[in-house]
């Protein structure tokens, strides 16, 4: 069976892909193309987390409760398990289609692709095809830190440095394609670049066109959930935040909070200047021309649009930026408030002995 695997990479409109296929999993079963379920709906990241092969202190493991190596390999034995029970339910499937930038940023060794192979063997697939797109260093670095400090992660100066090791990983294109190459075969790696500035659709039909899907009936809502940049001030003053307090962290993790500031101050994000623009450009030189010789020798560079600098990486504070800020957590506040108050007005037509306990919490 024709499987591909679309493993990124990060920052490449990948959360788009994997809404589209997730909301249209049963319109595509009808084409023949099964997006599977039991590697976790929209983004299948639990095949990558089977696919380490030696347990490590990796934020999706953690997430899952995943502890050492035997619960990792009991993790690993019972996603298959699911998984081949999936495939063995949709016999009319003719092309699996397996979504997660996680395959790339998180399988880092020889021996964690050769597992993942391993894995997809064993429930019966073969035929692959690795399809991954790239986009310029410098971008995915400063999208991936603008998302970090929404998540309440305190960036510093080591961040923009382009060996920082949160970025190292998916931005080192020569080395990461080396190893799939060594165990997929060269032949069977579809590297596509990433079409930046162009319309918001361009990416999904540029999918559609390389996995064979036809658009046809399926929705494809322009409203779905993106991943919405903050505007340069508001990530400032996030970013400082983040510095003094682990709240912060809590409410932008629940999503409701961040929610909010998309609404209030949603923006282009991060910025390079100059300086940040040249280092990357020379770190990246020999791993991006390695990569245009041997997929896009036809044309004169990797990038033909790379970013253009910033005066600077960091502008005054505009009021617009504080008052978004803050109205987004007053907002929050408000309706914690009103919640906190329908639970008291509830807690009012309890028995009393039950009464006491609640008056404890609230």
């Amino acid at each position: 069976m024709k499987t591909i695997l679309h493993i990124g990479l990060e920052k490449t409109g990948t959360t788009s892909v994997q809404q589209l296929l997730a909301a249209n999993r049963t319109h595509l079963l009808q084409q023949g193309v099964l997006v599977p379920a039991a590697l976790h709906p929209g983004n299948n990241f639990y095949l990558a987390m089977a696919s380490f092969s030696t347990f490590r202190p990796d934020g999706l493991l953690k997430a899952q409760g995943i502890r050492n190596q035997a619960e990792l390999a009991t993790f690993r034995h019972k996603t298959l398990a699911k998984f081949a029970t999936e495939l063995k339910a949709n016999p009319a499937a003719k092309q699996v289609v397996i979504s997660s930038e996680h395959l790339q940023s998180r399988l880092t060794s020889l021996a964690d692709i050769q597992l993942l192979k391993t894995n997809l063997e064993s429930v019966g697939l073969n035929d692959f095809e690795i399809l991954v797109y790239l986009r310029e260093p410098i971008r995915i670095a400063l999208s991936h830190h603008s998302m970090a400090i929404k998540k309440g992660v305190f960036v510093d100066a080591t961040f923009f440095e382009p060996n920082h090791p949160r970025v190292s990983q998916i931005l080192g294109f020569k080395a990461s394609l080396q190893l799939w190459q060594q165990v997929f075969g060269a032949d069977n790696l579809n590297v596509r670049l990433y079409p930046e500035g162009a319309k918001a659709s361009a990416l999904i039909d540029d999918f559609f066109e390389t996995t064979g899907i036809k658009a046809a009936g399926l929705k494809l809502d322009a409203d779905a959930k993106r991943n919405v940049n903050l505007s340069l001030g508001a990530l400032q003053i996030l970013n400082q935040v983040n510095r003094v307090s682990k709240e912060s962290g809590k409410q932008l993790a629940s999503m409701a909070y961040f929610d909010r500031l998309e609404k209030h101050v949603a923006g282009k994000g991060l910025v390079a200047d100059q300086k940040m623009v040249d280092k990357f450009a020379d770190y990246y030189a020999e791993s991006n021309e390695w990569v245009r010789a041997n997929f896009f020798a036809g044309q004169a560079s990797l990038f033909e649009s790379p970013l253009k600098p910033s005066a600077a990486q960091e502008v005054p504070l505009a009021m617009d930026d504080v008052v978004g800020v803050l109205s987004a957590a007053l907002e929050l506040l408000e309706e914690r408030t009103r919640e906190v108050g329908k639970l008291r007005r509830w807690g009012k037509l309890l028995p009393k002995p039950l009464k006491h306990v609640f008056k404890r919490f609230f």
